[in-house]
């Protein structure tokens, strides 16, 4: 009996969203770098929360409480997109390219597509030009880093 979809698909996903929450914490040591050079004065995963509770007009965190809730919106993202990529990439036969695509992808859609549009960070082609450096080398840190270890995956298998 062969296995159908789902059932390939489930481990798949959840491999995807490990590998995507290591590749969260790559991405993050960028953010952190960037911060340290004066590039960023405080990383996008802030930002974004911030603008979507002054949207929703909800009052303030404080702060231990922001905080657990910015980096849990930003590790849930980032192994969301670990599970698509894998999903859409199971094997990838050039994985740091294929990873780097995906995770430039990623801030193309985010940055210029679905945060502006839902009015919660500006344009990647209208905002500051040092952040959005910084944030377009978070994220190609964040596919490499998916590339690796879906390499590391494959020779091991």
């Amino acid at each position: 009996m062969t296995p159908d979809a789902g059932q390939i698909a489930g481990p798949r996903a959840v491999r995807g969203a490990a590998e995507g929450v290591i590749a969260t914490a790559a991405m993050t040591a960028v953010f952190g770098a960037g911060q340290g050079l004066d590039a960023l004065s405080k990383p996008p995963p802030d930002q974004i929360v911030e603008a979507a509770a002054a949207k929703a007009d909800t009052p303030p965190l404080p702060p231990p409480t922001k905080g657990i809730v910015v980096w849990l919106a930003h590790f849930a993202f980032g192994a969301a997109m670990g599970a698509l990529f894998r999903l859409l990439r199971p094997n990838p036969r050039r994985p740091a390219t294929e990873g780097v695509a995906f995770g430039a992808a990623v801030w193309l859609v985010s940055y210029q597509g679905l945060l502006p549009a839902a009015r919660l960070f500006p344009p990647a082609t209208r905002d500051d030009k040092r952040r959005q450096a910084v944030n377009l080398a978070a994220h190609v840190t964040y596919g490499l880093t998916l590339g690796a270890q879906a390499a590391r995956a494959r020779t091991s298998s």
